[in-house]
C-alpha cells in the first residue's frame, strides 16, 4: 500500500470517535478474515469431483477439453496438433 493511501486512512480514521474507530477496526479484521479463507477453484470443485465414481472418469474421454464442443453440441471433432 502506498503511504499516501496509509496517511489518508490514519487521517480520516483519526477524525473518528472511538466507536466509530471500532467499527473501522472490525470491518478490517473482517475482510482480513475473508481474504486468508479465499479457496482456489480446485478447492471449490474437490468435492463435486470426489463424488464422480471411478468407473464414470474412466469413460470419460481423453480428448474432453479438446473436444468439448462435439460432446456437448455435437460439432465437429478437432485434431490434436
Amino acid at each position: 500500500m502506498s503511504t499516501n493511501l496509509e496517511n489518508a486512512i490514519q487521517e480520516n480514521v483519526r477524525a473518528l470517535t472511538d466507536a466509530e474507530q471500532q467499527q473501522v477496526l472490525e470491518f478490517v479484521e473482517e475482510l482480513r478474515e475473508k481474504q486468508s479463507h479465499r479457496k482456489t477453484i480446485w478447492e471449490k470443485l474437490h468435492p463435486y469431483l470426489e463424488s464422480i465414481p471411478r468407473e464414470d472418469l474412466a469413460e470419460m474421454p481423453s480428448d474432453a477439453s479438446l473436444n468439448l464442443d462435439l460432446y456437448l453440441y455435437g460439432m465437429p471433432k478437432k485434431v490434436n496438433a
